[in-house]
Formats: C-alpha cells, sequence, structure tokens
C-alpha cells in the first residue's frame, strides 16, 4: 500500500510563500486578506492564512483559486511549484 502524502519537499504546501510575497506586494495584512476571502464565502480566518503562509497548513485547490481571484492575479500550477504570471512575465 502506498504511503500518503502530505508533505513534498518537507513542505505542506507549495503555495505559502508565494501568498505571504503577494499578499505584501499588494499592501493587504493577513486580516485584510482573510476578509476579501470571506467575502468571496471562503470561511478562512486571519489565523489560518498565517499557517498557510508559515507552511502549518495546507491550501486546498478552491481556497487556492479564490486567493488568486481576490488579489487579481493569473498562477500556473504544476507538480512542484506555483508561478504567478505579472504583465504577461512568468516570475
Amino acid at each position: 500500500m502506498n504511503k500518503r502524502v502530505t508533505y513534498f519537499n518537507n513542505e505542506k504546501n507549495i503555495s505559502g510563500r508565494l501568498i505571504q510575497d503577494l499578499r505584501k506586494k499588494f499592501n493587504l495584512s493577513v486580516e485584510d486578506l482573510a476578509i476579501k476571502l470571506q467575502l468571496e464565502g471562503i470561511d478562512i480566518s486571519s489565523q489560518v492564512i498565517r499557517n498557510i503562509e508559515n507552511n502549518k497548513r495546507t491550501v486546498t485547490d478552491f481556497e487556492l483559486l479564490i486567493i488568486a481571484r481576490v488579489l487579481n492575479i493569473s498562477i500556473i500550477i504544476n507538480a512542484e511549484e506555483i508561478k504567478y504570471i505579472d504583465s504577461e512575465i512568468v516570475l
């Protein structure tokens, strides 16, 4: 039987740092982001966002989709990384 994978490269998610970097780039506090997500119907607190950013909680695909929507960004996801697209340049 295969072992369930809960970490990748010793991380619970590959998006936490990107979420934090983008949140800061757009001058949003954790609380601001939580409010924006709650207005989109995602029941998420500022503490949960901190846990995602600090690699203590996984982020679900639908949460990631809504995060991208509230930040008004496009993302590319592959098996090992998530990239944010800015002005048609992949970072």
